[in-house]
């Protein structure tokens, strides 16, 4: 999974809103594609209509196993008793 480092800056009547964000994307996309689908989100979550994305970081994310707490014992276990796969016999 690559994950995009972004600063967005969407002018209102009242101010400026800015800041840092991270979104995480599955499939690859060039950097005028990804500004554009950037641009278009953060124009509907501040109601701007102007804003200015700039690209700052593009990590790949991954995931490893550092501790597992006594809590993990709490998560349900489905037991199958007599689990037959061959439907056929009885």
């Amino acid at each position: 999974m690559n994950v995009i480092l972004y600063k967005y800056s969407c002018p209102r009547w009242y101010g400026n809103l800015s800041g840092l964000k991270n979104i995480s994307i599955d499939k690859e996309l060039n950097d005028e594609t990804l500004t554009d689908n950037l641009t278009k989100i953060e124009n509907i979550n501040t109601g701007s209509k102007t804003c200015k994305i700039d690209l700052i970081q593009k990590y790949e994310l991954i995931i490893n196993n550092v501790l597992n707490y006594q809590g993990i014992n709490t998560i349900p276990v489905n037991n199958i008793k007599d689990f037959n796969l061959d439907k056929t016999s009885k």
